[in-house]
């Protein structure tokens, strides 16, 4: 299988490269950060009504005065896929003054 040349085709290229099986459906978390707490808890409260199936975690990061959500979907991680719940995630993360930092699965 191959990807187009950007950051998401790269990273699931390496996950290929390393063995994982991207044809099976694994739980994907996608980051966002914040400066402030209500923001993130903004995003949560978005997410749980737009996303039921989504499962949002608010989190203090390592960062001091930062402040992460995480939004777990389970998919199978095509390209396509990823790129579609990066935009939907991206889109809330923006309208709360937020950014996405990334995603990733554990596998």
């Amino acid at each position: 299988m191959t990807f187009p040349d950007d950051e998401n085709g790269r990273l699931l290229a390496e996950m290929q490269a390393e063995g994982i099986d991207l044809s099976k459906t694994y739980p994907v978390d996608f980051f966002h950060l914040f400066e402030k707490k209500p923001q993130a808890e903004k995003m949560a409260e978005v997410m749980a009504k737009s996303h039921p199936e989504v499962t949002v975690k608010v989190f203090e990061d390592e960062t001091p005065g930062v402040w992460d959500v995480s939004c777990t979907v389970s998919v199978v991680p095509s390209y396509d896929s990823i790129c579609e719940w990066e935009k939907a995630f991206e889109s809330i993360a923006d309208k709360c003054e937020g950014y996405a930092d990334g995603w990733g699965i554990m596998a």
